[in-house]
């Protein structure tokens, strides 16, 4: 016999009904995951994409051209990036920007968690990455993380971090590749608008 829960499933307009109040109950209360990774000069690993794309930071403030991919993948969050500080990322192929990451050395800021601490000095945090759909699979992003942790950790940093949604398994697999282990987990539920987040073991 199977059970009810699926039959219920199957009832015509049951779909319908449920949608609507999943979604209000979703606005209601939401809850989530945020995990961090990190990695040092030691167990970081070089990857290379499988296209022949190139790494390197924005050196102009007039530079603009990774807006449009930003816009299309984080819409909200471009003034948070810009506020956050520090350099902005891109990948390129033939002049054209299939990826970004922004990095920073002041925060850790999730503002829709309400979550915001200092980084300690040696610690820079790679933040807001993207990669244009057409190209995902190609190991842009990993490729993207390994160059940015390589010039950072030669420059001096100890510990390089990268924030990712619990959920994002394609990301947490292109993080892992490079080298970058869980360190942390922080734990989000944001109920009638009201943000609320803990630390956990991961």
């Amino acid at each position: 016999m199977r059970p009810i829960i699926t039959r219920l499933k199957e009832l015509p307009g049951a779909r319908r009904v449920g949608a609507p109040v999943l979604r209000a109950a979703r606005a209601a209360f939401n809850r989530g995951v945020v995990y961090i990774y990190g990695v040092d000069s030691h167990s970081l690993v070089d990857v290379r994409s499988t296209i022949p794309c190139l790494i390197a930071p924005i050196d102009r403030l007039d530079d603009r051209r990774h807006l449009p991919l930003m816009r299309a993948i984080y819409p909200d969050w471009i003034e948070d990036c810009l506020a956050m500080g520090g350099r902005c990322y891109l990948a390129t192929l033939e002049g054209r920007v299939i990826g970004f990451a922004w990095l920073t050395d002041k925060a850790l800021t999730l503002d829709c968690v309400g979550w915001h601490e200092e980084l300690r000095k040696g610690t820079e945090l790679i933040h807001s990455c993207g990669v244009d759909p057409e190209f995902r699979g190609r190991r842009v992003f990993p490729y993207l993380l390994s160059c940015i942790a390589r010039e950072r950790l030669d420059a001096g940093a100890n510990h390089i971090w990268v924030e990712v949604d619990r959920k994002n398994h394609p990301s947490r697999r292109g993080i892992e590749r490079v080298g970058f282990s869980l360190i942390r987990a922080i734990h989000w539920h944001l109920v009638l608008g009201t943000a609320r987040a803990a630390e956990r073991s991961p």
